[in-house]
């Protein structure tokens, strides 16, 4: 188990997008772990995990929202930031009512998730949805 260490999960269907998101998340200087389910990274997690995890809200074992309802009993002190291919203002709503700290749009972008999931580690919370910004 990954245990007290502050430590940035990344639960992500597609290999591609996980490494991606690892390499961009890499620049925080904690440690980042890839999941392809959410049952893997429940399986990593217990009571005493802290940081935050990144989730798409279609996952292949579960819905996210699901993840993030069953991370409140494993490992409540992850903070869980959500993000969808197909987003819309009332998954974002919905998202961010279930607990979630952020929603993110797909593709995502670099300076943007890092950006966010920084906040998240730092116990700042956002406001749901943002337009995709370029990057530098």
């Amino acid at each position: 188990m990954a245990g007290a260490r502050v430590t940035v999960r990344v639960v992500e269907p597609d290999a591609c997008a996980r490494s991606s998101v690892r390499t961009m998340l890499e620049t925080l200087g904690v440690p980042v772990e890839v999941y392809a389910t959410g049952e893997e990274l429940l399986a990593d997690c217990d009571e005493v995990s802290r940081g935050c995890v990144l989730t798409e809200v279609e996952l292949p074992d579960m819905c996210g929202f699901d993840l993030r309802e069953a991370l409140e009993s494993v490992a409540p002190r992850l903070s869980v930031i959500m993000a969808a291919r197909t987003p819309d203002v009332a998954l974002a709503v919905r998202a961010l009512r279930a607990g979630a700290v952020d929603f993110l749009e797909k593709p995502l972008v670099s300076r943007e998730v890092v950006q966010r999931v920084r906040e998240a580690l730092d116990g700042r919370t956002r406001r749901g949805p943002t337009s995709r910004e370029p990057s530098p």
